[in-house]
C-alpha cells in the first residue's frame, strides 16, 4: 500500500512538471508568434511611410520640373519677344 502510494506521488510530480514544462513551451510560442506579429506590422508601416515619402518627393519634382520649363519657356518668350523690336 505504501508503495503504491509513493509510485501515484511519483505519477503526480512527473505529470506536474511535464504541465508545467508544456505551460512554459506555449508561453514562450505565444510571445514568440506576438513579436513576430508585431516586426510584421512595423515593417509594413515602415513600408507605407516610406511609399508616401517617395511619392512626396516625386511628385515634388514633379512640381519643380514643370515650373522650370514654365519659367524656361516664359524667358524665352521674353527674349523673342525684345528680339521682334
Amino acid at each position: 500500500m505504501h508503495r503504491l502510494k509513493e509510485e501515484n506521488k511519483r505519477i503526480r510530480e512527473i505529470q506536474t512538471a511535464n504541465a508545467r514544462k508544456l505551460a512554459t513551451y506555449e508561453k514562450t510560442s505565444r510571445q514568440q508568434q506576438n513579436q513576430i506579429q508585431r516586426l510584421m506590422r512595423d515593417a509594413m508601416l515602415k513600408d507605407e511611410n516610406l511609399k508616401r515619402k517617395m511619392e512626396e518627393v516625386q511628385r515634388l519634382k514633379n512640381e519643380q520640373k514643370a515650373s522650370l520649363k514654365y519659367l524656361l519657356w516664359s524667358g524665352v518668350n521674353y527674349y523673342f519677344s525684345y528680339r521682334k523690336l
